[in-house]
């Protein structure tokens, strides 16, 4: 966003940023820039605390007041309130326990897989000789489905 700010302030269009790694705000120099200390992907914090994402971004809408840039300017956010445990900022994992699928692939899978491809491949045709023999099945009497038989 830094790049892109600048052609904006050209053009008379005010900005302001929020900024999670300091070392790219240095080198890109914005107009002006609101360094948050928290992890990547949460540039406001975090979530569920409305209170601390609105302190955010009154920030970074007050460096709107300053001309002379570049401006970065820390956040400095302390409040007597209890904020959430350190946890909550890292546990980015999925609830849910999912089991992970089985790499070991076994000769007769392989087999089984190449022998459904090969139904699925020819079953355009299958169903065209069926037509051809009026209703007359390839496959005997059997009620199952091509995918059963395999």
């Amino acid at each position: 966003m830094g790049g892109l700010a600048h052609y904006l302030e050209k053009a008379g269009i005010p900005t302001s940023q929020i900024s999670l790694i300091r070392k790219h705000t240095e080198e890109l120099r914005p107009p002006r820039a609101l360094f948050v200390p928290f992890e990547l992907g949460r540039p406001f914090g975090n979530p569920n605390d409305p209170d601390l994402q609105r302190a955010v971004l009154r920030s970074a809408l007050e460096l709107l007041r300053e001309n002379d840039g570049p401006i970065i300017a820390d956040f400095n956010y302390l409040d007597d309130r209890k904020t959430q445990d350190s946890s909550s900022m890292t546990d980015w994992a999925c609830p849910v326990n999912l089991e992970k699928p089985s790499t070991v692939v076994t000769d007769l899978d392989k087999l089984a897989s190449q022998l459904t491809q090969e139904v699925r491949l020819l079953e355009p045709w299958y169903h065209e000789s069926m037509k051809n023999l009026k209703g007359r099945k390839l496959n005997g009497l059997t009620n199952y489905t091509n995918e059963e038989l395999i």
